[in-house]
């Protein structure tokens, strides 16, 4: 097994130099560092605790392992070390067997290894001892193993030191709490160390400063998405072009961009959350103008109906290739999507071609095929009822669709944060999330009524349009393109074409 140590903030594990006293026979000995917070590093914390495990090593003749397991920034309280940290690994690796019995734990005082309530630090000094492991805290001098936890007065001693470590932690954490709570009241700007990638605390701590060239990047993928530039694309022409990267990163990938649209700190707001158990849940607040606006509401909506709507388009081919089904038909046995096939040679009449299932086309599917002309004749009139608004825009429909377009995704964008809200308050009560819910479901309804009048306005606007219609347009288009087909009139969907198509 690799010592190398599991460390939960990236720092340059320390190697410590083996005892010269220690003999080919001596018990080896594994340094546990932890502390809570990061910023702790930079202090004496590290230093004493590995200065205490050299000399206990020297002292006792101990092999002392050359790299320590270190949880540098997880909380014992909590009990992060024991379920994700170097001390969840150490005990891995010693129930697998990697470490051996009899080989010692040295720990500055028993609460590095947990502040937790008494009956979970028990049960993981008993875990400890029972596998073999002797551990020893290094500024008491005790030693436990199987023998000294069966010393009931002993063991009373140290059930006392785990409750008043847990105190300890809980009387601070509630102490943090009210602090935590006061800065919320008065919306403090310095009540959280970081904000997002691209904005950075002000000198005097009084609020947030945009960092150099990351709001242009922003607002460049903004007006990007709105032309209708996917994630993938606008990633690659900022990583060409050496777009500054709003993020902890230097170049961009893929998934940043689609980040940043969804994320409303570009439009200032900060909503605060607070620690339940190891997660991290809204209080039910969003505070405004907190963070520099970097785009304005309108511009965030029209991109994310923009981004929605790009995923209900199928993808661009090149301008040879005329499949008008591409994106809205597919196979009934597989259900992957159909392409388009052009058949000529001296058993297929000029011109004639078929849908095929793209598994099959590719080998892994023996999907029947099915004549293009009967399958396009049921499936072109709804394609060309649903275009003709398109070939008939004007200036006014195309405001009305980009208003709707944007109060859909208002309505989206509040639906989706109510339904997080309500799953909340059905595990826990709050004033706070109650009346943020009843804030963003009456926004939602309002959203959702403008788009249905929207939608009413654009019907009457374009006007109705009758199968028949449509049906006479394709039989002369027909006809001048020399297809012989019988036009059915029931103007079938999607569904009922497969179900009908002709296999081959």
């Amino acid at each position: 097994m690799s010592l190398t140590p599991f460390v939960a903030e990236a720092s340059t594990p320390e190697v410590l130099s083996p005892s010269p006293k220690a003999g080919a026979t001596a018990p080896m000995a594994y340094s546990y560092v932890r502390f809570s917070h990061g910023r702790q590093k930079n202090g004496d914390s590290l230093r004493r605790q590995l200065a205490l495990s050299r000399e206990y090593a020297d002292k006792h003749g101990l092999q002392l392992q050359e790299l320590t397991y270190r949880d540098l920034g997880l909380s014992a309280f909590r009990g992060d070390n024991i379920e994700r940290g170097a001390l969840a690994a150490f005990i891995k690796a010693v129930e697998d067997g990697s470490i051996r019995r009899g080989s010692y734990l040295l720990v500055e005082n028993f609460d590095r290894l947990s502040r937790a309530e008494v009956h979970i630090a028990l049960q993981l000094l008993l875990r400890l001892v029972s596998a073999g492991i002797v551990v020893a805290t290094l500024m008491d001098g005790k030693v436990w193993n199987e023998q000294t936890v069966a010393d009931t007065a002993n063991l009373m001693v140290t059930i006392i030191f785990m409750g008043r470590a847990h105190d300890e932690s809980v009387g601070r954490s509630k102490r943090i709490r009210e602090i935590h709570q006061a800065k919320r009241a008065r919306r403090d700007p310095a009540i959280f160390g970081q904000g997002p990638a691209w904005v950075v605390r002000k000198p005097d701590g009084s609020g947030w400063d945009l960092k150099p060239g990351m709001a242009e990047s922003i607002r460049r993928v903004f007006e990007l998405s709105i032309q209708g530039v996917g994630s993938t694309a606008i990633a690659r022409l900022a990583n060409a072009e050496g777009w500054v990267a709003p993020a902890k990163v230097e170049r961009w990938n893929t998934t940043l961009p689609n980040k940043l649209l969804r994320n409303r700190a570009v439009l200032g707001e900060y909503e605060p959350k607070e620690m339940k158990g190891s997660t991290r849940v809204t209080m039910g607040e969003v505070w405004t103008d907190y963070y520099p606006r970097v785009v304005d509401e309108d511009t965030f909506l029209k991109a994310q109906a923009a981004a929605h709507n790009r995923l209900h388009l199928p993808n661009r081919r090149d301008a040879g290739y005329h499949n008008v089904l591409q994106g809205f038909a597919f196979c009934g046995h597989c259900g992957q999507t159909l392409l388009r096939k052009r058949k000529g040679g001296s058993k297929n009449s000029l011109g004639y071609a078929q849908y095929m299932c793209s598994g099959r086309h590719c080998g892994e599917t023996q999907c029947p095929t099915a004549a293009a002309r009967p399958l396009e004749q049921r499936l072109l009139p709804n394609l060309v009822r649903n275009a003709v608004s398109e070939v008939a825009r004007t200036d006014r429909l195309a405001a009305l669709r980009d208003l709707l377009d944007t109060k859909e995704a208002e309505h989206r964008d509040a639906s989706k944060a109510a339904e997080r809200i309500l799953t909340m308050l059905q595990s826990a009560s709050s004033p706070l999330l109650e009346k943020r819910f009843r804030e963003l479901d009456g926004k939602a309804t309002a959203a959702g009524a403008e788009a249905e009048a929207l939608r009413a306005e654009l019907h009457a606007s374009q006007g109705p349009l009758c199968d028949e219609d449509v049906e006479d347009a394709i039989g002369k288009a027909a006809y001048s393109t020399r297809w012989r087909t019988r036009l059915h009139a029931d103007g079938g969907q999607c569904s009922s074409v497969m179900a009908d198509a002709v296999p081959r």
